[in-house]
């Protein structure tokens, strides 16, 4: 089985045509925008998965305790 890593430069080109195909009357500035946050969501995520397998990750519950404490928050809500 062979994989084929595409560029950015395909990518964006493949981003670009399913966002004209989507809506035909967007404006490059709205597709590179849409592009952008796409690109910022992925980085979150890869930063969020590597933050769990590095250890550095809240209980639940201790966030929820600390949360409610913050925002002046009683009972359990």
């Amino acid at each position: 089985m062979s994989t084929t890593v595409k560029t950015d430069l395909e990518l964006l080109c493949e981003f670009v045509a399913v966002e004209v195909q989507r809506d035909k009357k967007q404006s490059v500035s709205a597709v590179l925008a849409a592009w952008k946050e796409r690109e910022e969501t992925i980085t979150a995520i890869r930063e969020g998965l590597e933050d769990v397998k590095a250890g550095r990750t809240q209980p639940l519950e201790e966030w929820w305790t600390e949360f409610k404490e913050r925002n002046g928050i009683e009972g359990r809500q």
